[in-house]
């Protein structure tokens, strides 16, 4: 017989509970699939997407079509077959969904993919090697173009330290439910062209 695993339940605190609570209440009332974003992060997006913003995202899920319902186009890379088959149901005619195979050295086709493109307004970064693929989506946001980094916690942040230092230059915006979710919003330097952000 091997080895019994035990699962850990040390993160079941009151405060955890309480936060959990207050999530599910809040996606509860929406009566949508939500992004596994902080819930202040998803309202931050929902504020500034605009019918016309050009999105790239690295991992996709129930953000994708959330996203996709409310851009002008999305562009969505994922590595996981059976989620790519559940995902790519759900989504509209402005979403192009591909699938990467990333096994052993493969990942460097996943991570370079957005460089196929013309600049986007928003990235999210929510898949696999999300520092490296932060560091590939620098140069791939418009000016004042936004870079979202789900997870982004003191790991995620030593990480960033090494693969994707220039960004950490960046206006940062960060977003948590406690211990639930936690999310960064990295702001691009930049001005936003008037024609494309007259309301901000």
């Amino acid at each position: 017989m091997g080895p019994v695993i035990m699962r850990s339940f040390r993160h079941l605190t009151p405060g955890y509970i309480i936060d959990r609570l207050a999530v599910s209440r809040f996606r509860y009332r929406r009566g949508e699939k939500l992004p596994l974003f902080a819930t202040g992060a998803i309202q931050f997006i929902e504020s500034y997407l605009r019918d016309t913003d050009r999105v790239f995202e690295y991992g996709a899920g129930y953000s994708t079509p959330w996203l996709a319902k409310r851009a002008g186009r999305l562009i969505s890379v994922e590595d996981w077959p059976e989620w790519y088959e559940r995902v790519k149901l759900m989504l509209p005619g402005n979403a192009e969904l591909i699938l990467f195979d990333t096994t052993g050295d493969a990942y460097d086709a996943y991570i370079a993919k957005i460089r196929d493109y013309d600049p986007f307004d928003i990235v999210i970064v929510d898949g696999k090697m999300r520092a490296e693929c932060a560091a590939a989506a620098a140069d791939r946001l418009n000016p004042g173009g936004i870079l979202l980094w789900d997870d982004f916690d003191p790991h995620a942040l030593m990480w960033a330290e090494k693969f994707a230092p220039d960004i950490l230059q960046w206006r940062r915006v960060s977003f948590d439910d406690g211990k639930v979710h936690m999310t960064g919003i990295f702001i691009k330097p930049g001005i936003i062209p008037s024609s494309t952000r007259t309301d901000m």
